[in-house]
């Protein structure tokens, strides 16, 4: 998800003892996002939640066609488990004699190549799922159901639902004296309402064009009515002189 800020305003107004009042724009942000794509050629059959519905961890949000995956995992099962009855009994009939170890050794080596074969078909079954890696809400689906897909190819996009922060771009000149630990107030449009926040990272990078640097706050209560989307401004109070 990409944010887009205007030029930054700054508002000076005298607070009394040298203090003064300076704005920045800022927008609130989920702490982790993602858009999840194919990891192989598949059809796509279905999406176990919609856009807006949240999830845990872990959770299935794409299925894929998987007939032909689990087929080839099936055969290669079906080969390890024969591979694993001739080693025993190869490795039986060296212990009376019957054969020489030139022939274990090689009902061994087939019986490793079984077990890869398995591992590579597992992988690729789970390819036709597509679960969570955060707890979180759906925003969008970016193919429809029964579509076929190509490897890489994006399919759905999340966002965190377990907290959001604030991405605010203030002019350069804070550097003097803007540090993590400070506190502002987020004023929201879309609640019309206040938020204390407290900084918690400083770019390391400075935008020489705008001369501008991207800065991340935290709110100092989980806000119940906030979403990621919702833009303002966050006032600090700067040193005077």
């Amino acid at each position: 998800m990409k944010h887009y800020f205007a030029t930054v305003i700054l508002c000076l107004s005298a607070l009394g003892a040298g203090a003064q009042e300076v704005r920045a724009p800022a927008v609130v942000v989920p702490q982790a996002e993602a858009v999840m794509s194919a990891q192989g050629d598949f059809q796509l059959m279905a999406f176990d939640y919609g856009a807006g519905e949240a999830f845990v961890e872990g959770a299935p949000l794409v299925r894929f066609d998987c007939a032909l995956p689990q087929a080839s995992l099936a055969a290669a099962e079906f080969e390890l488990s024969a591979a694993r009855a001739d080693t025993t009994s190869k490795t039986a009939l060296l212990s009376r004699g019957g054969i020489g170890r030139t022939e274990v050794a090689i009902a061994r080596a087939r019986l490793g190549a079984a077990e890869a074969e398995v591992q590579g078909a597992l992988a690729l079954v789970k390819r036709c799922t597509i679960r969570a890696p955060f707890a979180g809400v759906v925003v969008e689906h970016l193919v429809n159901p029964f579509e076929t897909v190509e490897a890489a190819q994006d399919v759905i996009q999340i966002i965190s639902n377990a907290q959001v922060e604030v991405d605010m771009i203030a002019p350069s000149a804070w550097l003097r004296w803007l540090k993590p630990g400070d506190l502002g107030m987020l004023a929201l449009e879309e609640t019309g309402a206040r938020y204390q926040v407290r900084i918690t990272e400083l770019s390391p990078v400075v935008d020489a064009v705008s001369r501008s640097i991207k800065v991340k706050a935290a709110f100092l209560e989980r806000p119940q009515n906030v979403r990621p989307g919702m833009s303002g401004a966050i006032e600090m109070e700067a040193p005077g002189g």
